[in-house]
């Protein structure tokens, strides 16, 4: 048995074991990543943890950190009662809101984990309020943010363009743009009908809706008698009230008869704000930048911060960066690039492409959608003059099998979805995220295979 092949077996058996016995993903692929690196790839230990994903690291603890602090002093509760006041009980419209408001910053030029990082904190904590399920809230944030990936503006669709350009394919900004955003608003369609979204439109039709205050107990109180609870943004469900600490605003989560906004709670929205505008607008590191204003908040106001790190994802910090750092040692070595190589060889072009298409939404679930797409337009290049198909097409029909894989927990995106579901919601939103991911990985290489390929072929 060939060292790449045994490598991915070893994965594939983490997966297995992860799945059935309660231990975590990520520390048993760390683990395995440090004895296959050595014994199978010929990699040194300390090669195996180069390629631990400190940046991944840094944009999930940033993250969650700087939205426990807002949360435990009170600023989300305030922000989510704001929001509340917009939806006005119509519950069916927050879940398409969701969406719209998620696919607007990426269709202006923001990475998609920066308009995640800003946007699912808020959007779960909305979803608990109005009791719209979780998983549904989540995936429309995370669909929403990707529909908007391929913008002429979004860095994205500049390097799918660019490397179009460099290996001499001719380009359609807008043609890559358009089919795509078209496809996640399908696949955002979709999640609206399965995750529940009928169910609230037939009580909107029925004239019920949903007060914009709901008691914050509802759904969180069960057994511990805590109100709305903060957490990792979303914390456990027995972590303190948002006015139960200093700096907080003693509200009920109804927001009737709280007292005003604190200084805490300025400088923290003046820090959220800060952070949004130099991660949207100035494409700074949204980890770097959430982390910095985490820090300051915690040395301004310590009393207010006290117990946030308490709520940080740890275990999906550490689910997310094992898994990540076993398969850049994959891609490191070349095990990856063997196996899209080696399918380029097969004769019939349709089924090569169609071949390369999941292997690209396989392995983009696990890596960065970028450096995949990077990766994997070059090598597609002899195998699309060869077929004298539509470069433009074939390559959408790629970019979109990358991207739309994004829900995986693994991703940068969904990682940061999932850290931001609440504590009772968390086994919940995993489940989900994976099922779409499996479910795109399967039907994503078909559907564009069949509306893109065939046709340009």
């Amino acid at each position: 048995m060939s060292s790449p092949l045994l490598a991915t077996l070893v994965l594939l058996a983490v997966f297995v074991i992860g799945t059935v016995l309660p231990v975590n993903l990520g520390a048993l692929a760390l683990i395995a990543a440090i004895l296959v690196g050595p014994a199978v790839l010929g990699q040194s230990v300390k090669d195996v943890l180069g390629g631990f994903p400190a940046d991944l690291f840094v944009l999930i603890f940033g993250v969650t950190y700087l939205f426990s602090i807002a949360t435990v002093n009170g600023t989300i509760e305030r922000l989510v009662e704001r929001c509340a006041r917009v939806v006005d009980g119509r519950r069916a419209l927050l879940p398409v809101m969701l969406f719209v408001v998620s696919a607007v910053p990426t269709s202006l030029g923001a990475l998609g984990p920066a308009a995640v990082a800003m946007l699912a904190p808020v959007a779960l904590r909305l979803a608990h309020r109005y009791q719209v399920s979780a998983k549904l809230a989540a995936l429309m944030v995370l669909y929403g943010a990707t529909a908007g990936n391929f913008s002429p503006l979004n860095p994205l669709g500049a390097i799918v363009n660019g490397t179009m350009v460099r290996v001499g394919l001719p380009t359609d900004p807008m043609f890559l743009f358009l089919v795509s955003f078209l496809y996640n608003v399908g696949i955002g369609a979709l999640i609206f009908c399965l995750g529940g979204g009928l169910g609230l439109l037939r009580e909107a039709r029925q004239g019920n809706r949903v007060g914009a205050a709901i008691p914050a107990a509802v759904g969180s109180s069960v057994g511990t008698g805590s109100s709305d609870a903060p957490g990792s943004a979303a914390p456990p469900d027995d972590a303190p009230d948002a006015g139960s600490g200093s700096g907080g605003t003693g509200s009920g989560g109804t927001g009737s008869g709280a007292p005003g906004v604190n200084l805490c709670q300025v400088v923290t929205l003046l820090c959220l704000l800060g952070v949004a505008v130099l991660a949207l607008g100035f494409r700074l590191d949204v980890g770097v930048c959430a982390l910095a204003a985490a820090v300051g908040l915690n040395l301004l106001f310590p009393r207010s911060s006290e117990g946030a790190t308490k709520y940080v994802s740890w275990n999906v910090i550490l689910l997310i960066c094992g898994i990540v750092t076993y398969v850049e040692m994959l891609e490191r070595t070349g095990t990856l690039d063997l196996l899209g190589r080696s399918l380029i060889a097969i004769g019939w072009p349709l089924l090569a492409i169609l071949l390369v298409l999941a292997v690209g939404a396989l392995s983009s679930a696990f890596a960065s959608s970028a450096g995949i797409l990077g990766a994997m337009v070059p090598i597609m290049v002899p195998l699309i003059v060869s077929s004298g198909g539509s470069p433009v097409a074939i390559v959408t029909a790629l970019a979109i099998c990358v991207t739309v894989v994004d829900a995986s927990p693994f991703s940068s995106i969904g990682a940061l979805t999932l850290s931001n579901a609440r504590e009772s919601d968390r086994n919940e939103v995993q489940g989900a995220l994976l099922r779409w991911c499996g479910a795109m990985v399967v039907t994503a290489p078909l559907i564009t295979g069949l509306v893109l390929v065939v046709p340009a072929l």
